[in-house]
């Protein structure tokens, strides 16, 4: 998509008639590929409800998907060429592209430009982007775009003159895990595998990379010790992380597992480390100070962790339910054995010595007893169920819940999760990498 810009002073800006450029090739009175800064106006459906400053800008370019038959050699390589050009024209020049086809949402969404769908106005308000009629030939694919409809509350126009930054849609992280699936499914083909890298596609660059929110968490982790640690149920764990906040960054802890064993993580464009930690080094930087423990082999590394980090730790077993808010207040819950299922420290928070203590005796504290967030700790019993009952669902604290741990050797024995469970909702359908399916229908 290096060139094909196209010659949008011409005329008759229909017909897009310079030559296709050989990639890299400039011309003086065109833009370079690094500076995005048009905004392109493709078969708008009603301009009505487009501020004029932004219709009439000096950097608007008004252009038309169709090909007119007056176009050169319309019926044969022509079409090919209008269309490359079209395309050159959505990588290369446009900040941000006003539209009312589906067709030209799609492509500039994937093609990493913000897209502002504008729908039918009141007197048309059944018509569809993609369509005239109300059918459901775009269902699931306009989240990804910022749309506008005039006098329909909700789709109000929000951009201004669109002189400034024009951010993705949120649908975008919805793109982007389509995307991820997408690739985790194909790289499992050498060729593509290959292809991919070599032409630099990979690792990937989200759509939604800079769609940042401050009011959640951003930081998580998780301790893996073992190769057998490496299981989907584990990568489930994972994904879900992503798929709430998806630009936060996950530490996964670890003197085993590699950077290689998650890489899917790191090609999909998600922010995953793997880093080794020293167990002895933690517990000596926490007690250089004025405390002394006699049971230094009780202490908790995922506390430990927070205590140097901060953050939100999970275990290899705990799925988030939700996004989770960045004032949360700090606690642990413990799962049956003793160890954390989930926990939230700030960095050298002092609670913590409380919650290193009942870990020790091996009590739940009331560091997770009246917390204003819960986290349900299942049974080996309830484990079984939530996969195989249908009947079987948590209790109905929807608001508290912010994730739910489920029995070790319970849930890492599960091959298979019954359709319409509580489990395949929480655990199935919250994926990215859907392609590895767990569950059935009997």
């Amino acid at each position: 998509m290096q060139g094909a810009l196209l010659d949008y002073k011409h005329e008759n800006p229909r017909y897009l008639s310079n030559d296709i450029l050989k990639p890299n090739k400039a011309r003086p009175h065109q833009p370079s590929v690094t500076e995005r800064t048009k905004l392109l106006f493709v078969d708008v459906q009603d301009p009505k409800v487009v501020p004029s400053a932004a219709w009439k800008s000096p950097d608007a370019i008004h252009l038309n998907a169709n090909v007119f038959k007056s176009y050169p050699d319309c019926d044969n390589k022509g079409r090919f060429t209008y269309s490359y050009k079209l395309l050159s024209t959505y990588a290369n020049q446009a900040k941000v592209i006003v539209t009312s086809r589906i067709h030209v949402g799609l492509p500039a969404s994937a093609l990493g430009v913000p897209v502002i769908f504008v729908e039918g106005g009141p007197e048309r308000s059944n018509w569809l982007p993609g369509g005239k009629q109300s059918v459901g030939r775009v269902e699931g694919l306009l989240d990804v775009f910022h749309r506008v409809q005039r006098g329909v509350d909700g789709k109000n126009w929000t951009f201004g003159d669109l002189s400034g930054d024009v951010p993705h849609s949120d649908g975008v992280h919805r793109a982007d895990r389509y995307r991820a699936s997408f690739w985790n499914r194909l790289k499992k083909t050498h060729y593509y595998r290959d292809t991919a890298k070599l032409f630099g596609m990979i690792p990937y660059q989200r759509l939604g990379r800079k769609n940042l929110e401050n009011s959640f968490q951003d930081t998580f982790h998780f301790v893996l010790n073992s190769i057998s640690d490496l299981s989907w149920q584990t990568k489930r764990a994972i994904e879900h992380v992503f798929y709430f906040h998806p630009n936060c960054k996950v530490f996964v802890h670890s003197n085993i597992i590699t950077p290689i064993d998650l890489e899917i993580f790191v090609e999909s464009g998600y922010n995953l480390v793997v880093q080794p930690y020293d167990f002895d080094l933690l517990k000596q930087i926490y007690f250089s100070g004025n405390f002394r423990h006699n049971h230094l082999e009780h202490v908790s590394l995922p506390l430990l962790l927070l205590q140097k980090y901060g953050g939100l730790y999970l275990s290899k077993h705990t799925l988030l339910l939700k996004k989770i808010p960045a004032i949360l207040e700090e606690g642990v819950v413990l799962q049956e054995n003793g160890n954390p299922a989930l926990a939230y420290f700030e960095r050298g928070s002092k609670v913590i010595v409380n919650s290193l203590n009942s870990i020790k005796s091996r009590t739940v504290s009331a560091t997770s007893d009246n917390l204003s967030w819960s986290c349900p700790v299942l049974s080996d019993v309830d484990t079984k169920k939530c996969s195989e009952d249908t009947a079987w669902s948590l209790q109905d604290d929807a608001e508290e819940k912010i994730a739910v741990s489920l029995h070790p050797s319970s849930f890492a024995s599960t091959e298979t999760i019954k359709i319409n469970t509580d489990c395949y909702r929480f655990v199935e359908e919250l994926c990215i990498f859907c392609d590895e399916i767990h569950w059935d229908y009997n």
